[in-house]
């Protein structure tokens, strides 16, 4: 029996990694509305349907324990054979914003994986009015 896809949540802290893992794993307690990063840890879990393991990984700019968090991430990565990196960014009223937050991690980490297992997932599009038809449309520029 093949074994569920692995991916990994990744982005700066705020952005709602752990809101997704949350919603995707069924379990709580790891999201906040915190100033400075609540999760300090890595944690990896199956999706509630069982189809996916997800982890969940600390912000990768945070101000306080940066290294410690980088580590977790690190291990994150190197636990099983990654399936999709998982960017995700918080949408900004300045689109230019988000592109220069997915080429910051874009820089970091798309030269080590393949495109089709780097994803982005923009959350709180609620809040802008800019489209996801007008990011991808950036995107595919870049």
């Amino acid at each position: 029996m093949a074994k569920p896809p692995y991916v990994v949540l990744l982005g700066d802290v705020g952005v709602g990694k752990s809101a997704i893992f949350e919603q995707l794993t069924g379990l709580t307690g790891r999201s906040g509305h915190a100033v400075t990063s609540t999760t300090l840890t890595s944690e990896i879990a199956e999706s509630w349907d069982g189809r996916l393991i997800i982890a969940d990984t600390p912000g990768a700019n945070a101000m306080d324990d940066n290294f410690e968090h980088c580590l977790h991430i690190a291990q994150s990565m190197n636990i099983r054979p990654v399936t999709c990196v998982l960017l995700v960014v918080r949408a900004d009223h300045r689109m230019d914003n988000v592109m220069s937050n997915v080429r910051k991690y874009a820089e970091r980490f798309y030269t080590n994986f393949p495109s089709n297992l780097f994803g982005v997932c923009v959350t709180h599009m609620d809040t802008v009015t800019w489209t996801e038809h007008d990011f991808l449309l950036h995107v595919k520029e870049e």
